[in-house]
């Protein structure tokens, strides 16, 4: 077990296919998790929860990430995509949970929006891969 994620926010990846409690697409937090088993268990605002591998989940990048690539390419970014990215990057930036939850929400009807703000959950943390010690 690992303490690390637990409170994390994360998105079940909107085109997930085959989700027994079809969650593709919503905002959840990370109760429990587990590297060598390869599972992370997210509880929805709704009270269900739900065991996901980390490579099916979305995390937030740093704001400062967020931030950095939205000036890089401010010239060839859409007006409307940018000002969502600004939206979003402030609320990301604000540190709390429900403007974090906000931005991904914002980010999940926008795939240019959804791609600036968040990673693969195994991107995020730099999951390596488990070995163990004696084969």
């Amino acid at each position: 077990m690992n303490d690390e994620l637990t409170g994390t926010l994360v998105m079940v990846h909107p085109d997930l296919k085959g989700d027994p409690i079809c969650k593709q697409g919503n905002v959840g937090i990370v109760t429990t998790e587990s590297l060598e088993n390869d599972y992370v268990c997210v509880s929805f605002r709704t009270g269900e929860q739900g065991y996901y591998t980390h490579d099916v989940l979305l995390a937030l990048r740093r704001p400062s990430t967020i931030y950095a690539e939205i000036l890089r390419n401010a010239t060839v970014l859409a007006t409307p995509d940018f000002k969502q990215l600004l939206r979003v990057s402030l609320l990301v930036d604000s540190g709390l949970n429900r403007d974090r939850r906000a931005a991904m929400e914002l980010a999940l009807g926008n795939q240019v929006v959804r791609d600036y703000i968040m990673l693969p959950l195994t991107q995020t943390i730099k999951i390596k891969q488990y070995t163990p010690l004696y084969q």
